[in-house]
């Protein structure tokens, strides 16, 4: 029969008198020719998304049947890694693997439902499944959440590991969960026409979050959510929200929009969420009220202190102005690159007075505009270990607000490389060395901007310069410090640089139980330039009352070029 070529077709048949045993012409597309096909092969069941066979129930199938019988079935079926998809697309849809072939009869998990005979069977071999089997409209009307959920659920219980949203936009009116061990995958992320996938929240949503990413409490590895937009529609608080994805688990390629409170919230707080990825994110706000925040990452001792992997490639929108872009929160480890801010007070915010921040390195921080602070590190003793590389943005109050160390990098000033408390900064190389070469023993009190003595050039000439340091190139002093061999017990110490003989603000104090002070600064800012030919040196004041005056001291000066 399949070798048989249809020259010339019949006419005058309507569709309404054609039986299962009539034929219809189907055209080969590789060879357009065209070859009859009974219809009972065809039915009418096509466009279901996924590779596979359709056919159809020979016999009605009761609720808890664990076999069924079906028209046709192809041959070299491999058992294990077939499914049966049942009377798609309607709200009683099911998935069930298929676990046994006898002829035309298939063993299957307990049916939920009663299946007409002439009900649709779709064998799909790919491990995939669509919410359109499930009834989902994805008309921008009709609620969609019980189809999604089906098909989410459904894909869980069965090993299947992907759900497809095609184009259109899905009312939900309550929370959507991504089950753990599930990818959710749409077809784009256009919000406007032509329309991508679109998750989005309706009128009567009373959820906090509009979607979960993992079964909550759990550490929930392999779950996914990709290619769609997630729109919060000003009515969810929360666009995306997990506390449990882990290993092998994100986030890639994901719109998520209209917020009112959080963009993406990743909360450790309780179980662990580590190891994950969130990769090519867009965040946006409409009419922000100045207290929202694109990407929100806490952590605690509960939730383990897990290492958060990594945020590459995001950027967020706030409109007109939110809190923060990324929020971090008593993270213990991160990697974020590639990063881009608009309309915000914080463009990175890394811990608070409360919460510390530790082992984060932040990488590429671009075309930042309408920002207060580009990165803001808190105030807690235990921040540590932030490594900063290359940020340059366009329009900021701050490049660098460090509340811990009392650093500001004023202004939209390219910044090299920042570890936390030091600065290297685009204008210069970025190499700096220390010149540990001035002392004085015995420190006296009551000394007023007396010069300090160069170790390396007691008595040599030229006498004008013995104690100074000559530049031999442009370059910036970075910093200052002085040492002595005992703790202060009395008064007040202060060393000061002095370049070509005057008197500069960069000074290192001891006016505490301490025997030791620097200052560091910033390259072109607060930093002190100074050109080939220039002299520096160190001068020391005390006042009347310090002590101990037996005390020995050294000091130096830090030198970028």
């Amino acid at each position: 029969m399949a070798n048989l070529r249809i020259e010339e077709l019949n006419t005058g048949t309507t569709l309404a008198s054609i039986t299962d045993n009539d034929l219809i012409p189907i055209v080969d597309s590789s060879t357009l020719k065209t070859y009859p096909v009974e219809a009972s092969k065809l039915k009418t069941y096509v466009g279901f998304g996924a590779g596979g066979m359709v056919t159809a129930l020979t016999n009605a199938a009761s609720s808890g049947a664990t076999t069924i019988v079906v028209d046709d079935v192809p041959d070299g079926l491999i058992l294990n890694s077939i499914w049966a998809v049942l009377d798609a697309p309607t709200s009683e849809c099911e998935v069930r693997k298929v676990t046994g072939i006898s002829s035309n009869t298939l063993t299957i998990a307990a049916t939920s439902y009663d299946h007409a005979a002439d009900d649709p069977v779709f064998l799909v071999w790919e491990p995939e499944v669509s919410v359109k089997w499930f009834g989902a409209r994805g008309d921008g009307s009709t609620d969609d959440i019980t189809p999604l959920t089906r098909a989410v659920t459904q894909a869980y219980s069965q090993g299947i590991v992907k759900v497809t949203l095609p184009n259109g936009i899905y009312p939900v009116s309550s929370n959507f969960l991504v089950k753990t061990k599930v990818t959710v995958e749409g077809y784009g992320r256009g919000l406007t026409s032509p329309y991508g996938t679109v998750i989005q929240a309706m009128a009567g949503f009373t959820d906090t979050n509009l979607v979960t990413l993992g079964d909550p409490g759990t550490q929930a590895s392999d779950t996914w959510l990709r290619n769609l937009c997630v729109d919060a529609n000003n009515i969810a608080a929360v666009g995306v929200f997990s506390d449990s994805i882990n290993e092998l688990s994100g986030m890639e390629k994901v719109f998520v929009y209209r917020p009112t409170s959080i963009g993406i919230n990743i909360d450790s707080t309780a179980t662990q969420c580590a190891n994950y990825t969130l990769r090519t994110l867009w965040v946006g706000f409409d009419d922000a009220a100045g207290t929202e925040i694109g990407l929100q990452i806490k952590d605690d001792a509960t939730g383990g202190n897990k290492s958060h992997r990594g945020v590459d490639d995001i950027t967020i929108h706030g409109n007109p102005g939110i809190l923060a872009g990324i929020y971090l929160e008593d993270v213990r480890g991160a990697y974020l690159s590639r990063v881009h801010v608009e309309g915000c007070t914080d463009g990175i915010r890394l811990g608070t007075a409360s919460y510390p921040c530790r082992n984060i390195v932040i990488t590429g921080v671009t075309g930042m505009n309408d920002v207060t602070n580009v990165i803001h590190i808190g105030s807690h003793a235990s921040t540590d270990n932030i490594d900063i590389i290359g940020v340059f943005p366009i329009s900021a109050t701050n490049t660098i607000l460090d509340d811990l160390n009392s650093k500001t990098l004023s202004g939209a000033a390219g910044l090299g490389r920042y570890h936390i408390g030091d600065f290297w900064q685009v204008s210069g190389k970025g190499f700096r060395q220390q010149y540990d070469l001035w002392f004085q023993d015995n420190v006296a009190a009551n000394q007023s901007a007396v010069e300090l003595v160069r170790a390396d050039q007691v008595g040599a000439a030229p006498d004008g310069f013995i104690n100074s340091l000559i530049l031999g190139r442009a370059c910036a002093i970075t910093g200052v410090w002085v040492k002595l061999n005992a703790n202060q017990s009395a008064g007040s110490l202060t060393v000061t640089v002095l370049k070509n003989g005057s008197s500069q603000s960069l000074t290192a104090v001891i006016d505490s139980a301490t025997s030791f002070d620097a200052t560091t600064v910033i390259r072109g800012t607060s930093g002190l330039a100074c050109n080939a030919g220039d002299r520096i040196s160190l001068t020391i004041t005390t006042d009347g009352s310090w002590a101990p005056i037996t005390a020995d001291l050294r000091a130096g000066v830090e030198i970028e070029v």
